[in-house]
């Protein structure tokens, strides 16, 4: 062990605990704002290079530390990522590739033609439309819809 090796080492524990400060703040306020989710990633991914590094060169103390910099920097990118979209991106782009081969998933007994309806997986509308091409819907319509929920209900709460 070296007195640089402890200063080393010291100097990422507190950096982890300052990276943790960084999460506690993001899940407090649930927003993103002025921090790239890519450079944080690069500095975990750094981290990552540093635990197979720091003991090829002997340096037990800023292994420990980096140990708690790449968990704490770890957290930190999945709150990132969540708080920012990252993940409903990646859902949504995930659920793309699989909807072009399963083909899109709309989580509803019945269709409307005075509706959107959207696939659970890929956020894709069923025909392309927008609420501008929506028409109004009667009173019997209405009505119709109405009864096939509650029949629909009445089917799925005795299993």
């Amino acid at each position: 062990m070296s007195t640089p090796d402890l200063i080393n080492g010291c100097f990422e524990a507190v950096a982890a605990l300052m990276t943790l400060n960084h999460s506690r703040v993001l899940l407090r306020d649930k927003a993103v704002a002025g921090v790239s989710v890519a450079s944080m990633a690069f500095f975990t991914l750094w981290g990552v290079w540093n635990l197979w590094f720091y003991p090829h060169l002997g340096q037990p103390w800023s292994f420990a530390g980096g140990v708690l910099l790449v968990v704490a920097n770890a957290l930190y990118v999945a709150l990132l990522c969540r708080y920012s979209g990252v993940w409903t991106w990646l859902r949504h782009a995930a659920g793309g590739v699989v909807c072009r081969f399963k083909g899109c998933h709309f989580d509803t007994p019945f269709f409307s033609t005075n509706a959107l309806y959207f696939c659970t997986r890929c956020g894709k509308e069923i025909t392309g439309r927008t609420f501008a091409d929506l028409q109004p819907m009667s009173d019997e319509d209405l009505e119709h819809i109405h009864r096939l929920h509650e029949i629909y209900e009445e089917d799925h709460a005795h299993g």
